[in-house]
């Protein structure tokens, strides 16, 4: 027997009604979302969920070592390039500026010559100038052409500490700093006398770096004691900008620190001789 099309209808309709709809079952079998409170943003929480970062440590810096030499102590360079050998952090390179060539026989420039092939740990480059030049312009000229980050001026006729490269970059590498100065002994009539108010110590004996007292220089009292004003380790990015006076008023060396120490208030002092200063330049 027919159903009548109203029966059906009413039936399917009832039906329709009955069975929930697809979508409406995907979603029942879903939990409700949690809505997430955040808390009240305070000093507290701030430090808790977001700590600062530490700050990155400082890539190693590298050395250029400068040497300024005007030709009365061209013999010396020989030596002073072997006792460099023997420092306990090496520099990347060794730049002399030689002035006065016009005045070297042939056989002192071939032995200078020779340093270049010589199979150094370092690279050395020679600059030769034939007239004479002031001792800032010679340091110039070889910081014109230095790479490393740090230039340490190296006199030719003084004889550095043989960890004098490893403890000026050590305060380089662990302290925001720009300018490096340190205290000096005098070699005078072939002895070595005391120079500061430091007590002295063997100039071959090893420093343990971390017990080495320094200060900042914050005022013009550093002073008061013995530092070498030309022999000191200073950013090549700050060179760039102050570079050392050359119009041949004495004192050039104390001018430069000076800029550099009032401009940027990063300047520390190794109360430590690390060179051995000659007065008077003489043959070893």
């Amino acid at each position: 027997m027919k159903r009548s099309k109203s029966s059906r209808s009413k039936s399917h309709s009832s039906k329709s009604r009955s069975r929930p709809s697809k979508q409406k079952e995907k979603h029942k079998d879903k939990p409700a979302k949690a809505r997430a409170i955040a808390p009240p943003v305070t000093a507290t929480t701030r430090a808790i969920t977001s700590p600062p970062s530490p700050p990155a440590p400082k890539a190693p810096l590298s050395i250029s070592v400068i040497i300024p030499c005007a030709h009365e102590d061209a013999h010396l360079l020989v030596n002073l390039i072997n006792i460099l050998k023997q420092q306990t952090v090496l520099p990347k390179e060794v730049i002399v500026s030689l002035s006065g060539k016009r005045y070297l026989s042939s056989d002192k420039i071939r032995n200078i010559d020779n340093l270049l092939n010589s199979g150094l740990p370092f690279v050395i480059k020679i600059l030769y100038h034939n007239d004479g030049v002031w001792a800032s312009g010679n340091k110039n000229y070889a910081a014109a052409v230095a790479t490393g980050d740090i230039l340490i001026v190296q006199d030719a006729d003084d004889i550095p500490h043989f960890q004098r490269l490893e403890i000026m970059k050590y305060y380089f590498d662990k302290y925001d700093i720009v300018h490096v100065t340190h205290s000096f002994n005098l070699r005078h009539s072939g002895s070595v006398i005391l120079a500061n108010n430091y007590r002295s110590i063997p100039f071959n004996v090893r420093h343990h770096i971390a017990g080495i007292p320094f200060v900042y220089v914050t005022s013009r009292n550093v002073y008061k004691t013995a530092i070498t004003n030309g022999e000191i380790g200073v950013l090549r990015s700050v060179w760039a900008r102050y570079k050392w006076d050359e119009s041949r008023r004495t004192g050039e060396d104390t001018r430069f620190n000076r800029k550099v120490e009032e401009h940027y208030r990063k300047t520390i002092c190794i109360q430590k001789e690390l060179i051995i200063y000659n007065r008077v330049p003489q043959h070893f």
